[in-house]
Parts: structure tokens; C-alpha cells; sequence
């Protein structure tokens, strides 16, 4: 499958609706807790799903965040970021902006599949806003080590092995303990808000049946 024909099938499937809530419950601890439901003018973010080639495989992006930032999305492992001023710019264009801000990948370099299922986060009165994008080809990353502290690239083939889906014991803020999913990929775990995007990512992608990447140039030809 070449980078068209994915960020095709993407803008295809996400118009036919998304797993959404499904998705983000299955990863979810309780995070609902005392203010489960937004305020009427919560904090707003938007983070970049970023998607990219390298030789025959696709790679999703996740980076671990820099020791002196406050993740958006609860873990320290996540995607890139950034707030959202809804009046000034588009999730697109704030999704753009932190992979610019984070990476130094330039946005005209990048195609948009769509917007992702929001999600609200109690714990930081945050509303969350994924949007998806790809890149032609491997950007040429660039962190700032100001807000990234590594890069962890995740091939689509490792995705849905269910061998990166754990759970642990979570502390509750009465004392109490809950069960929690994960993800864990190279050693990096990736739960809450985070993984509740991801999670909507891999049965986004599952459907579609992603295994390797065609460049368009070899299609051509």
C-alpha cells in the first residue's frame, strides 16, 4: 500500500465513523472521577498522529515527553502536542503546528486523513483533539529536546500483537487501587489518555490490513 492509498482508505474509513468511545473505554482506568463530564469552556489540546514510511514499513510516531513538560495526555509517552486556541487555528493546523514546534517537521510535507474521537481528560480539565496525518516519507526529525525526550517509532506490524497490551494496579486518589490497560513498546508504557488514542488508531487501522508499504513512484512504475 502506498502513502496515497493509506491516507485514502484513512479519509475513507474515518467518514464512516470512528470506534471512538469503545475504543477509548477498553484502555481506560477510571478516569472518570468527581468532574467526569467538561466544563463549559474546558482547556482544549491537539495532538499530531503521525504515520510515515520507511523502506517497506510504516511507522507510527510516539515520543517520550521531556522531564520539565506536563504531558497532555496523562502518560509521559504520547504524541506530539500542543494547546489549542480554537478562535486562532483548526486542529489540523495546531496537530501541524506541534510537529513543527517538537520535530521540525515542516507542515506542507505532511497529508491530512482526518480528525479522531476527542476525548476528555478529568484529571487536567483538558479536551483532547487527535487528528491524523502522514508523511511521504521519513521526516528528517529534528526534537526539541525542550519538549521531546526520545522518539519512539512503532511499526504498524507490531500494533496488533497482543503481547503489547498489559494491565497494572493504578493508585486512586481515595487511597483505593484500580486495574489499568497499557501498551508497552520498547520498553515504553504508554497508558491513559494516551493509550485511549491509540487504541482508537489500531482499530482504525485494523480493518485496512496495513502490512507494507509501496512506494507511489514503484506502483507507477
Amino acid at each position: 500500500m502506498t502513502v496515497t492509498e493509506l491516507a485514502q482508505a484513512l479519509r475513507q474509513k474515518i467518514s464512516q465513523g470512528l470506534p471512538g468511545q469503545a475504543a477509548h473505554e477498553a484502555m481506560a482506568a477510571d478516569l472518570a472521577s468527581a468532574d467526569p463530564d467538561p466544563p463549559k469552556q474546558p482547556q482544549e489540546g491537539a495532538v499530531a498522529v503521525l504515520c510515515y514510511p520507511e523502506d517497506d514499513t510504516f511507522y507510527l510516531l510516539l515520543t517520550a515527553r521531556a522531564n520539565n513538560q506536563n504531558p497532555l495526555q496523562g502518560s509521559t509517552i504520547g504524541f506530539p502536542g500542543i494547546r489549542l486556541d480554537a478562535q486562532q487555528q483548526t486542529v489540523e493546523q495546531a496537530a501541524r503546528e506541534a510537529l513543527l514546534q517538537e520535530l521540525d517537521v515542516a507542515p506542507d510535507q505532511l497529508t491530512a486523513a482526518g480528525a479522531l474521537t476527542s476525548l476528555y481528560i478529568p484529571s487536567s480539565r483538558i479536551q483532547i483533539y487527535p487528528y491524523f496525518l502522514l508523511a511521504p516519507e521519513k521526516p528528517d526529525f529534528q526534537p526539541d529536546q525542550e519538549f521531546v525526550q526520545e522518539l519512539i517509532p512503532v511499526p504498524f506490524g507490531t500494533l496488533h500483537d497482543k503481547q503489547h497490551w498489559q494491565s497494572m494496579e493504578v493508585p486512586l486518589a481515595d487511597g483505593r487501587t484500580t486495574k489499568t490497560a497499557f501498551f508497552t513498546f520498547r520498553g515504553a508504557r504508554i497508558w491513559g489518555p494516551a493509550a485511549m488514542i491509540l487504541n482508537e488508531v489500531i482499530q482504525l487501522l485494523g480493518p485496512l490490513r496495513v502490512f507494507h508499504h509501496t512506494s507511489d513512484t514503484t506502483r507507477a512504475n
